[in-house]
């Protein structure tokens, strides 16, 4: 099995015209490869997997997995509400050459924990492929892994870490403490809680920020590492106004993720979000602006 570490970007959906964008979405993989992620995540929920449809999550990840060519670690998003799609598109993901995948809990219908572990059996028992889970309760209901579900689903040897998309320290030390060890890890999903997950015992994180802050979070982790911690920290302090901006409680998202690649005077066109959502407003654009850079990553004018 893959053992997956470092900083992995899950990685937007450029359109065009409302179809992918197959070459923005292979000049942004490069972007990204370039500024020194250690992996991508498409069709993630940063990539509007709730608006794809099953050719599109298939093609997407197709392309990414050719683009990448080896080059990082490809993880391609295959939850689903539905436990057969999830197996296919897990199936789909293994057969093409990713490197694991990452799933989300179901979602819509609340699961009990049982069902929860059920779901994640039933995958890891068909499908020989390194499984990231994935909680992340502010769309699914709420609902979040018990420490003691994931624990129970360490018998399976290809469930081999967990994206914990909150900024809860104590869930996230809870769960470290409880079920974080040598073939199980635990990755910050957000990019505000990087250096606290790192200094935990976390392995990495999946920032939807590193879509604009590429390099800002992949230093993060290198300082890290290079146990320059102060570093390390400053810089995860450089990046929290940006960070909350998109992804916090009033965050503006998705939207504001792509505005913001369009902003940094480089070739990623990322494209609007596909309906129902909507592009930001000139006003969150422009406190946008400001704060990239109060941050230095566009240039005062």
């Amino acid at each position: 099995m893959v053992q997956l570490k470092g900083i992995l970007v899950p990685v937007v959906t450029p359109f065009k015209n409302n179809e992918i964008d197959e070459e923005g979405f292979r000049t942004i993989i490069n972007y990204l490869i370039e500024n020194g992620v250690h992996g991508i995540i498409p069709c993630g929920s940063t990539g509007e997997t709730i608006n794809l449809r099953l050719a599109e999550r298939k093609k997407v990840a197709e392309i990414a997995v050719d683009e990448a060519d080896r080059r990082i670690f490809v993880i391609i998003g295959t939850g689903d509400s539905s436990t057969d799609r999830a197996i296919e598109l897990t199936k789909h993901a293994a057969d093409i050459g990713a490197d694991a995948v990452l799933i989300v809990t179901p979602f819509y219908f609340k699961p009990s924990q049982q069902a929860i572990y059920e779901y994640f059996s039933e995958i890891a028992s068909i499908v020989d492929i390194s499984m990231l889970l994935y909680m992340v309760p502010k769309f699914t209901g709420g609902v979040e892994i018990d420490p003691k579900t994931v624990v129970r689903l360490q018998e399976y040897s290809n469930i081999v870490g967990i994206k914990m998309s909150i900024t809860d320290i104590r869930k996230i030390s809870t769960m470290i403490n409880i079920a974080s060890n040598d073939n199980f890890s635990v990755f910050a999903g957000s990019g505000s809680a990087i250096f606290a997950t790192l200094m935990l015992g976390g392995i990495g994180a999946v920032p939807a920020t590193g879509n604009i802050a590429t390099q800002m979070i992949a230093d993060i982790y290198g300082s890290f590492i290079q146990h320059d911690f102060e570093k390390a920290r400053d810089l995860q302090l450089k990046v929290l106004p940006l960070d909350n901006f998109l992804t916090g409680p009033k965050g503006h998202g998705i939207p504001a993720i792509k505005a913001g690649m369009g902003m940094l005077g480089l070739d990623l066109q990322a494209g609007i979000p596909r309906s129902p959502m909507l592009p930001i407003t000139d006003e969150v654009k422009n406190e946008l602006g400001n704060i990239l850079r109060s941050i230095g990553l566009i240039e005062n004018q």
